[in-house]
């Protein structure tokens, strides 16, 4: 299979059946080490199949040999589906929720739902015999700044089981040059790549819902999640439009409108709460600080610039937890 640059282009396709039915289906491939991701904007098919992918700065910028592909899923559900579901269980006759509102409702809730349940991926770089890695480059698209945060690095690769490093192994830098984070560069903190190996990082990326395009599993599971979280939001939006439409001079208008207003506040709990069953198991989200307790002996011990007495052959410090005071 082989991938051109110019026209976006994966042909010489021979496994399984790719057709019409798969165009705005998400796909990843690895071109040498490297791994992409890519959206499929269409399909032509003959005695091997070839795909064209969206534009995206995620793919590669030049002509290469793909080894493998992997179609991320096949998606039941489409956007209008979403729109769909969310709208039957809101019920807004009055269409008080423009299209636009409706829009922006799925997009908020599907990036909120990416944070409560990360949208995980890793991918293979190929060391520079640098410590120094720019995010932009080696994560191609994929990062997502300010969103996505890196859950951790494997280097050296290929040991069994993977050899992780630890946190106070690499960081982030920020030189302070851009604010929309093309400039953070990965530091890795006493290693040095060389050309013949390579390290595997793993972070989230921000999920993303259009009109043809989805980049996570479309399962039940997530549909049902993300159109609950949208539903609860877009009730919270409802609640305060009808608080807003109140007119004291009509007074059943009055009590119309803040039944209305109330009816949707208490619908909005009720999506939240069905939303972190959905996800966490319960009604409250677990928290991720667990109660813990360290018992450790303190000892009253001399430094360096300590300047202690001694007593009877024994060092005893003036201070526990900072050094003596001078005079």
């Amino acid at each position: 299979m082989n991938y051109t640059y110019l026209t976006r282009t994966i042909s010489g396709i021979t496994n399984g059946t790719v057709d019409a039915s798969y165009v705005g289906n998400p796909m990843s491939f690895v071109i040498g080490d490297a791994f992409y991701f890519g959206v499929i904007s269409s399909v032509v098919v003959g005695i091997t199949t070839s795909v064209v992918l969206v534009a995206s700065g995620s793919l590669p910028s030049a002509d290469g040999t793909v080894t493998t592909v992997t179609l991320i899923n096949q998606s039941g559900h489409t956007y209008q589906d979403y729109l769909d579901e969310i709208a039957s269980l809101i019920k807004d006759d009055a269409t008080k929720l423009s299209p636009t509102d409706n829009g922006l409702i799925l997009t908020k809730a599907v990036t909120d739902w990416g944070r409560d349940v990360p949208l995980k991926i890793a991918k293979k770089i190929t060391g520079t015999g640098s410590n120094k890695y720019a995010l932009n480059t080696i994560l191609a698209g994929l990062w997502a700044n300010s969103y996505s945060q890196i859950l951790g690095i494997e280097y050296p690769f290929g040991y069994e089981p993977p050899s992780l490093l630890e946190d106070a192994d690499w960081q982030i830098y920020d030189d302070g040059t851009a604010m929309d984070g093309s400039n953070l560069v990965l530091y890795l903190i006493g290693n040095q790549p060389s050309t013949t190996e390579s390290f595997v990082i793993r972070f989230n990326v921000e999920p993303c819902l259009q009109v043809g395009i989805q980049n996570f599993p479309d399962t039940n599971a997530t549909f049902s999640q993300i159109t609950t979280l949208a539903a609860a939001y877009a009730c919270q939006r409802l609640a305060t439009a009808y608080a807003q439409s109140t007119d004291a001079s009509i007074s059943a208008d009055v009590v119309n409108y803040n039944d209305k207003a109330a009816k949707y506040t208490t619908l909005a709990k009720q999506y939240f709460n069905r939303y972190n069953i959905l996800v966490y198991g319960q009604e409250e989200p677990k928290s991720s600080i667990k109660a813990a307790m360290s018992q450790k002996e303190l000892t009253p011990t001399t430094n360096q610039d300590n300047m202690s007495s001694l007593t009877g052959g024994v060092i005893s410090s003036s201070y526990l937890f900072h050094r003596v005071r001078r005079h």
